[in-house]
């Protein structure tokens, strides 16, 4: 059973809340169609993730960069907190899954790729709080 919200205000923030949900929403499946078209392309080229790890961390660094802004632009505040949040749960499931890959091995690419990720997840969300958007 829905409660209908009563005053205006109320409306606006189940407004607001449902928009941000449906963009993490989206940026979480974003995210994860990047990993698949990687996978993808590293089974049909022969290579190694960790052979191609500078594709690997420009495509996942964009598709970071893009959730962030998309997330933190319907926000509009605390573009650094709230870019870097929003997006750790998709960047330790990639760490988690680079490890277990790896054979739980660790080097300097598995900890130079949560690093990256998080500070363009960072830089997202600071672009995008900073973002003049049109009002109509």
């Amino acid at each position: 059973m829905l409660i209908k919200p009563k005053n205006k205000t109320a409306k606006k923030n189940r407004s607001i809340m449902s928009g941000i949900l449906l963009r993490i929403f989206v940026s979480f499946i974003f995210n994860f169609i990047t990993v698949i078209l990687l996978s993808v392309f590293y089974f049909f080229t022969d290579k190694n993730v960790y052979d191609s790890f500078m594709i690997t961390l420009i495509v996942l660094s964009v598709a970071n960069f893009i959730s962030a802004y998309s997330i933190v632009i319907a926000l509009k505040k605390n573009g650094l907190l709230y870019g870097v949040i929003y997006n750790l749960p998709v960047i330790l499931l990639l760490v988690i899954t680079s490890l277990a890959l790896n054979g739980f091995s660790y080097d300097s690419r598995a900890i130079m790729m949560p690093i990256t990720l998080i500070i363009v997840s960072a830089i997202g969300g600071i672009v995008a709080v900073n973002t003049r958007t049109r009002r109509n």
